[in-house]
């Protein structure tokens, strides 16, 4: 395609244009060496942003520890926290079945389980 395009001081003469963003072939940026794959990028800035190691609390994070890891959104594992409670002793299959005779449970199933 061709188009007249005024320059100051030469007149107009015929230069060729794209007609999809009105850049001269010169102008036009130059076309990525890859293929842009948009989910690549996406992961690629998710692991950027967040990442790839879980802290780890040895025993029960304090109320101030528990609140700056839901802050930051960001997990982590607390070992041996639960050691001390009763349901650790107390609840089995037994105890379970027991407790939960003849009540419903509702179970969410997501696609990651």
């Amino acid at each position: 395609m061709s188009a007249h395009i005024a320059h100051p001081g030469s007149g107009s003469r015929p230069v060729s244009v794209s007609p999809a963003v009105g850049l001269h072939p010169s102008q036009m940026p130059s076309p990525p060496s890859e293929p842009c794959d948009p989910l690549r990028e996406l992961i690629s800035t998710f692991n950027e942003l967040n990442g790839s190691t879980v802290e780890e609390v040895l025993g029960e994070p304090s109320p101030l520890e528990f609140m700056r890891f839901v802050a930051r959104n960001t997990p982590f594992v607390a070992r041996g926290a639960a050691a001390a409670w009763k349901a650790v002793e107390e609840w089995d299959r037994g105890y379970l079945l027991r407790a939960m005779e003849g009540e419903k449970v509702n179970v969410a199933v997501t696609p990651r389980g």
